[in-house]
C-alpha cells in the first residue's frame, strides 16, 4: 500500500483477506515472492526487506543501489532465475531509469544498464526478453541482456527495441501476459498531488502477436 509500510493481501476474487505492517519500510513499492520469502522494495529509504510470507522480518538489504545526492527511486521487482531485477527511476551516476540484478544470498547488487527511459516501471520476461514500461516516454521496450551498446557514455546500457508507441496522454504502469493478450496499464498524467484523487486509468489488451490493440476499458 503507497505512502505506508502495510502489505495487502488479496483473494483470487479480489478479495482482502489479510494484510500486515513492515517496519524500517517506508512507502512500499514493488513486491515479489522469492524462495518462499516476500521482498519488498522500501522507496522511502532505499532498501529492500526480506520477510516470511506471515511477515515476519528475516533481512533487511540497506542501500543496495548507491546514490548520491538523491535518492533512488526503487519501483519494480522481478524474479529471474536465482536473482531478483530491481528497477529504479535514477541512482548516482544517471537520472534516467535504471535496470539492477541483486542476489539476495550474497547481498551484491549489480547495474546491468542505466538510460533505460523515463519513470521506467515493470519487468515481464518474454521470449528471452525483458519487457518494461517507459512510463513518462510512452512507450513499452524490451531489452535481452546478451544485446549491449557497444559504446555507452559512462555506464553500462543494454540496446532497447521499442514495440508499443502510445501518444504519452498516460503514464504506462503495469504489464503482464495472459495467453496471447498483453495487458499494458495507463494512468493518466497529473501532478503528484492529483495523481490520487480523481483521475482516471485504464487498461489496454494487446494482441501479442500483432501489436493490435483488442480491447481498451476505461477505470473511473
Amino acid at each position: 500500500c503507497r505512502a505506508t509500510n502495510i502489505i495487502l493481501i488479496f483473494n483470487k476474487q479480489l478479495e482482502l483477506v489479510g494484510e500486515f505492517k513492515v517496519n524500517n519500510c517506508e512507502d512500499a513499492h514493488g513486491i515479489e515472492v522469492f524462495e518462499n520469502n516476500l521482498f519488498i522494495l522500501s522507496t522511502g529509504n532505499n532498501k529492500i526487506i526480506q520477510t516470511d510470507l506471515k511477515g515476519n522480518l528475516i533481512d533487511i538489504h540497506e542501500n543496495c543501489i548507491k546514490c548520491s545526492i538523491s535518492s533512488p527511486h526503487i519501483n519494480t521487482i522481478k524474479k529471474s532465475r536465482d536473482r531478483l531485477l530491481v528497477m529504479a527511476h535514477r541512482d548516482g551516476n544517471n537520472e534516467g531509469a535504471c535496470l539492477y540484478e541483486f542476489n539476495p544470498a550474497t547481498k551484491e547488487c549489480l547495474c546491468i544498464s542505466r538510460s533505460l527511459g523515463e519513470c521506467s516501471h515493470s519487468i515481464l520476461p518474454l521470449r528471452e526478453r525483458l519487457w518494461i514500461c517507459d512510463s513518462l516516454g510512452g512507450v513499452v521496450f524490451s531489452v535481452s541482456r546478451k544485446e549491449r551498446n557497444p559504446e555507452p557514455s559512462t555506464s553500462p546500457e543494454l540496446v532497447k527495441n521499442i514495440h508499443i508507441k502510445t501518444d504519452g496522454k498516460f503514464l504506462l504502469r503495469g504489464l503482464a501476459l495472459d495467453g496471447d493478450s498483453l495487458y499494458l496499464g495507463l494512468s493518466e498524467k497529473a501532478s503528484t498531488a492529483e495523481r490520487h484523487q480523481n483521475v482516471d486509468g485504464a487498461v489496454v489488451v494487446i494482441c501479442a502477436a500483432t501489436g493490435n490493440t483488442k480491447e481498451r476499458k476505461i477505470i473511473k
